[in-house]
């Protein structure tokens, strides 16, 4: 039996936005092609085209639409679950700088 999206929305505990913006990935060192993100919260972020496996541990560097500093944002996270094409990232140990800047998007968003 799946959830329905309002049932998993309703367990939520961080609002998610849509995201189109770079990216990049690294993972064991090694800087990952491909993924992109489609949504984030507070909490994590949701990507396509992410084939690592549950608690593989990774680093997303993101630059969010609008920030005039175009500068590149730290995340360290850990994949929580995938289903071969879409896997989501729960952000973990996130400097405070990379956090402000988190909810300053999610805030104008």
């Amino acid at each position: 039996m799946t959830d329905s999206p309002t049932a998993s929305a309703e367990r939520r505990e961080h609002r998610r936005i849509p995201l189109a913006t770079r990216l990049q990935i690294i993972h064991a060192g090694d800087f990952l092609r491909g993924p992109e993100a489609r949504d984030i919260s507070e909490g994590g972020i949701r990507l396509d085209g992410l084939t690592l496996p549950t608690s593989a541990q990774l680093k997303v560097l993101i630059t969010f639409p609008g920030d005039q500093s175009a500068s590149m944002h730290l995340y360290n996270g850990e994949i929580v679950w995938n289903d071969e094409t879409v896997a989501g990232v729960r952000f973990t140990d996130m400097p405070t700088k990379s956090r402000r800047q988190l909810r300053k998007h999610i805030r104008h968003a």
